[in-house]
């Protein structure tokens, strides 16, 4: 018997090595047992401003545009590079979604929601919520009369002549959410407070994670003995407060909703499983985990992208003074911008793409998981590999840009002077999983930003003590807090 046994292990060791050598797999450090290489990840996220700086210095290092790393539990590949990345977001074999213990708590303890499934769950909630979506707002007049009538409450909170030791992305914030908050209840937030506390939670749980999940993905155990250091308490009570939050709208929409009759997407929902009751995709639980990825993944991305865009002008005074020039021309004082404004402010436009180039508040798309084995760039990527797309090596790369590091919003525009069209911007995705509310971000970005620009002069709160562009790694990266002045541009 012990021979047999010392056999069969030589067998396996030498069947092993074979295929190593037979198969070409991603190179990468080497995983420690149990730990991975997350001591040398976070070493290296802290040195390198988060877990996408880390993963360009390991593929210097390994000389590699496909690097293997093993994090959060799992085995897992970065891409990086326009070509790969591209050929990542075509293939079907990429499509898929981890299921590990960070998107299952993220997700309520089941897989649900859109944003972190795949398959035909995916399919058939993604095809739903777009069409609704779009028959209560998205991407109509209906969409633009909601920004407007939200960027002229924020405005009147604004508008007392001068502002000092500001911080607007405070106003942002509510403004953005309350859109995303209409457009699937049907109206405004009421509590002034619970909105705070919600944005307060989101924003919390966006610094205190990578995209990974970090060390509460790699050791749930954590959550036993640190469940306030590892984060877990932060994910509970954001999913505690948005699903009583969300539940009693739901119970409201249920005993007032009219057969044949949708007042907002809860509506469209509820009449979907009235219609369906058998249906397992069509639940309570799955509405509120879809409501959740609208807020989460909508209001942080908006809102922290909008507050680059009012950093750098209180930064480049020149830029800021040309975007209301432009603005100016077209606009009487005091009037709202709409959708229909954005081919007449071509600079406007080139402003808000650079500041998406040079400062993304998501710099690594995923995760996504492979639904075969498959191979990229000649090397082996097996099966359930979750794979992290690093577009940063794009949007910083020489090969793209000139000046990369610059902030240099006219190579956005041509010679006539009107917006190129761009083709090396990743900050919404490509292909099948491309952001189905990108048209509600680009459109909340051009009104708000040029609502505030055309209304107000921003300027630094203290001279003496100049801006920072530092940012704060997480999930989406963000700029560090900071103060600026306002001031009413018309009487």
């Amino acid at each position: 018997m012990s021979l047999l046994v010392f056999i069969s292990v030589i067998v396996l060791i030498v069947l092993f090595y074979y295929n190593l050598k037979s198969v070409k797999y991603p190179p990468g450090p080497i995983a420690l047992p149990y730990f991975g290489n997350i001591i040398t990840i976070k070493k290296l996220s802290k040195k390198f401003n988060g877990l996408q700086g880390a993963f360009i210095e390991l593929s210097k290092q390994y000389r590699t545009d496909v690097l293997s790393v093993s994090m959060s539990g799992e085995y897992s590949v970065v891409v990086q590079g326009k070509e790969l990345i591209d050929e990542v977001l075509r293939g079907d074999e990429f499509q898929g979604r981890p299921n590990n213990f960070f998107i299952k708590l993220r997700s309520m303890g089941a897989r649900r929601g859109i944003t972190m499934t795949d398959g035909p769950l995916w399919k058939e909630q993604r095809a739903f919520a777009f069409k609704h979506l779009h028959e209560h707002g998205l991407g109509t007049q209906k969409m633009d009369d909601m920004l407007q009538r939200q960027l002229q409450e924020m405005l009147s909170k604004l508008n007392e002549g001068v502002l000092s030791n500001l911080v607007l992305k405070q106003y942002v914030s509510k403004c953005v959410l309350n859109v995303l908050w209409e457009m699937v209840t049907g109206s405004s937030f009421q509590d002034e407070e619970t909105m705070t506390s919600l944005i307060s939670l989101m924003e919390a749980r966006s610094k205190a994670f990578d995209i990974s999940g970090g060390l509460l993905s790699q050791f749930p155990w954590i959550r036993y003995i640190f469940p306030k250091y590892s984060g877990y308490n932060l994910i509970q009570t954001l999913n505690r407060k948005f699903k009583e939050m969300i539940m009693g709208i739901i119970e409201h929409h249920k005993k007032t909703i009219v057969k044949g009759h949708s007042r907002d997407f809860i509506d469209a929902f509820l009449h979907e499983m009235n219609e369906n009751p058998t249906s397992s995709s069509f639940t309570d639980e799955q509405l509120v985990m879809v409501c959740l990825d609208f807020f989460i993944g909508g209001s942080q991305t908006i809102s922290g992208t909008l507050d680059y865009c009012f950093l750098y002008m209180t930064m480049y005074k020149d830029v800021q003074e040309k975007v209301q020039k432009e603005l100016d021309d077209i606009l009487l004082p005091g009037q709202s911008p709409s959708r229909n404004n954005k081919n007449k402010c071509p600079f406007v436009e080139a402003v808000i793409s650079e500041v998406l180039r040079i400062s993304p508040i998501i710099s690594l798309l995923g995760p996504r998981r492979t639904t075969c084995d498959t191979f990229l760039s000649g090397y082996f990527i097996p099966k359930d590999t979750t794979v992290y797309l690093n577009f940063k090596t794009v949007h910083d790369s020489s090969k793209h840009w000139e000046d990369p590091g610059k902030f240099k919003p006219e190579r956005f525009l041509n010679e006539e002077g009107t917006v190129k069209q761009e083709q090396t911007l990743y900050n919404f995705g490509r292909g099948k999983r491309r952001c189905p509310a990108e048209v509600l971000a680009r459109t909340a970005l051009f009104i708000l930003f040029s609502g505030v620009l055309h209304n107000l002069k921003l300027e630094p709160a203290d001279e003496k003590d100049p801006l920072s562009l530092r940012q704060v790694p997480g999930i989406t990266t963000s700029a560090a807090e900071y103060y600026i002045k306002l001031t009413r541009r018309h009487k």
